[in-house]
């Protein structure tokens, strides 16, 4: 799928609930030049509420809006394998790239949000969050 950064997305529906739940993701993604963006997001923007996951020309992150783990990297243009999990348990989130653990963290609260989720900007649909790439 390519999404060209200005109106490309996916509506999956609201089935996934993942709020106050462990959860885990996995995609590969190129991004285009310096763009990037958002890939996954649910929720809305509010703390612990806006669920956003993003690879960008210099960060990769896992976001609960106000509750970030971002974790640098660099834009080659080539393909990268991005994944990550979140254990509601522990609060702990890891992020990866490569197969390799890039950061982690302990979220200072759980994921709360809900609605449709997402895939190529962030469901609150602010222009600058549409992702540019493959």
């Amino acid at each position: 799928m390519q999404l060209d950064g200005s109106d490309d997305y996916v509506n999956v529906g609201s089935e996934i609930d993942v709020s106050g739940a462990s959860f885990s993701w996995s995609f590969w993604a190129k991004m285009n030049d310096n763009a990037g963006g958002h890939i996954i997001s649910q929720g809305w923007k509010d703390p612990n509420k806006g669920l956003h996951i993003g690879v960008f020309p210099n960060y990769y992150s896992c976001r609960f809006y106000c509750n970030d783990l971002d974790a640098t990297i660099s834009n080659d243009q080539n393909w990268h394998h991005y994944a990550g999990s979140y254990s509601a348990t522990t609060r702990e989130r890891k992020i990866f790239k490569d197969g390799v653990l890039v950061k982690s963290d302990v979220a200072s609260e759980d994921y709360l949000g809900s609605g449709d989720m997402i895939i190529g900007t962030t469901a609150w649909f602010d222009d600058a969050d549409y992702f540019n790439g493959y």
